[in-house]
């Protein structure tokens, strides 16, 4: 049931909870839709009435988040020797405006909302197949789903025309009872049988407090890692190669934007389309930067595994010696 007072909130309270869903989604497949479906289960509220007000800071925010990583993007590409997977744009996002400290009174002084503390999640010995596919023995179960999702991710198995449903791959058919295919939402249910509780020996062992350890840095994720996909024009003409993953399709379209001033001057949120991206997006003078996504998506063709490897090779320059000859034969049909 929605609140009677939801006329008089501000769309900008919500700003911190946005920030956060589109920290944990994956850029390259979100829509302002979900963000808000999302928002409206996690506040309970109905959203309706502020619509445009919640969808431009979603906007907003998406604009920030697509710049810092192309600016990340450029960061880690040094070994790269193949321009077409380099992003050249060097512009730097403005500084932020640092705000002199007022003085500490009893009027101005907000309370900070007390920090949640991370409920400890026990670990659990994993047995394969699913150990084979987090890639880990030890493992709490909320690890174990999120360890899950990036595998599926990584090697693309969501399947394309219906995100619900996972096409599984030979881990995944050992690990589902030989299922081809499953609906997302049953994962759980397969997991069950491949968890052993520890004991509380064993557990303090291997689950350290965390104030007895330093954080763990988070490992950036090589982009020879990340699997290849084929590019079809018009896309392609647009970022210069037929070849990429499409986490760097997306760096390389905001190079492009950058690079010929596409973005609406009066309105960052906007796209204004010169002829390759009315070719890419149907046609359309002007779009939402919001809607990239769901134009290109109809430019990727997925790649088999085997020919990933080579075609990997060839952009990274990155051939192994005892199958160059091979590489090589491979590399001419591709061209």
């Amino acid at each position: 049931m929605s609140d009677p007072n939801h006329a008089s909130v501000e769309p900008e309270m919500y700003r911190k909870q946005i920030e956060d869903i589109l920290n944990n989604s994956d850029l390259s497949i979100i829509t302002t839709k979900k963000v808000r479906h999302e928002l409206e289960h996690s506040t309970g509220q109905t959203l309706e009435p502020i619509k445009k007000e919640i969808n431009a800071i979603i906007q907003e925010i998406f604009l920030n988040l697509q710049s810092k990583h192309t600016d990340e993007s450029e960061k880690h590409e040094p070994e790269l020797k193949i321009e077409d997977l380099v992003v050249n744009y060097k512009g730097a996002t403005p500084k932020k405006q640092i705000k002199k400290p007022l003085k500490a009174t009893s009027k101005n002084i907000k309370k900070r909302p007390a920090e949640k503390k991370q409920r400890e999640m026990p670990l659990l010995k994993v047995l394969p197949p699913l150990s084979n596919i987090i890639k880990t023995e030890y493992c709490s179960r909320t690890q174990t789903v999120s360890k899950m999702w990036d595998y599926i991710r990584e090697h693309q198995l969501q399947d394309e025309s219906d995100k619900r449903f996972i096409n599984c791959d030979d881990y995944f058919k050992e690990l589902c009872d030989g299922t081809e295919r499953i609906n997302a939402f049953t994962i759980n249910k397969y997991l069950q049988k491949y968890f052993e509780k520890l004991s509380d020996e064993e557990q303090a062992a291997r689950n350290p407090k965390k104030d007895e350890q330093p954080p763990a840095k988070k490992v950036k994720k090589n982009p020879r890692d990340m699997p290849i996909v084929k590019v079809l024009p018009p896309l392609s003409d647009i970022i210069k190669t037929n070849y990429c993953s499409r986490t760097q399709t997306v760096s390389k379209i905001w190079e492009y934007i950058r690079e010929h001033n596409l973005q609406n001057p009066a309105d960052k949120r906007l796209i204004d389309c010169d002829e390759k991206f009315k070719e890419l997006c149907d046609g359309q003078a002007q779009i939402s930067s919001f809607a990239l996504n769901k134009y290109t998506q109809k430019c990727f063709v997925k790649i088999p595994e085997e020919e990933q490897l080579i075609i990997k090779r060839k952009l990274y320059n990155d051939q192994p010696q005892q199958q160059e000859e091979e590489s090589d034969d491979d590399d001419t049909e591709e061209k």
